[in-house]
């Protein structure tokens, strides 16, 4: 089944104007980009977690760092977290069903696709809302 995951799903990088980032956000990118080389970004994003444990934005970071590793329970719960923090953003739930797809819980993964491309017709949004829209036909068509 993971094999036959588009490819063309990607991870929004950043939620950029998407999301109200908070006053610690010029904080938070200034300690991510000194860590961009070498390769410490996990651990300071995890800090930066510990420290500001209420900012969305931290933990969408984690989960886009920790997907990008393949490593789909810890994104999801990344991303869960985020969306707890910051409801009804659709970037965050177009993440978090991306990671539910890769995890195999799809009418979980469904609902979370149904919901980004809901919210992307209202709101500002980064994800690839044709890709989006594409699998979840895929994961529609094979429900029983």
């Amino acid at each position: 089944m993971r094999g036959r995951i588009m490819l063309t799903l990607c991870f929004v990088a950043t939620l950029g104007n998407a999301v109200e980032r908070g006053p610690h956000a010029p904080f938070i990118d200034a300690a991510l980009a000194r860590t961009h080389e070498n390769g410490e970004h996990e651990h300071v994003l995890r800090e930066l977690i510990a420290a500001h444990p209420g900012q969305a934005s931290v933990h969408f970071r984690l989960g886009v760092l920790l997907a990008g590793e393949r490593r789909w329970p810890e994104a999801r719960q990344a991303f869960a977290r985020a969306e707890a923090l910051l409801p009804g953003q659709a970037d965050i739930l177009y993440n978090l069903a991306v990671c539910l797809d890769h995890l195999e819980q799809t009418a979980a993964a469904s609902q979370h696709y149904r919901d980004a491309l809901d919210l992307a017709g209202s709101q500002p949004h980064r994800f690839p809302v044709d890709a989006a829209r594409q699998r979840l036909a895929q994961l529609q068509a094979t429900r029983p």
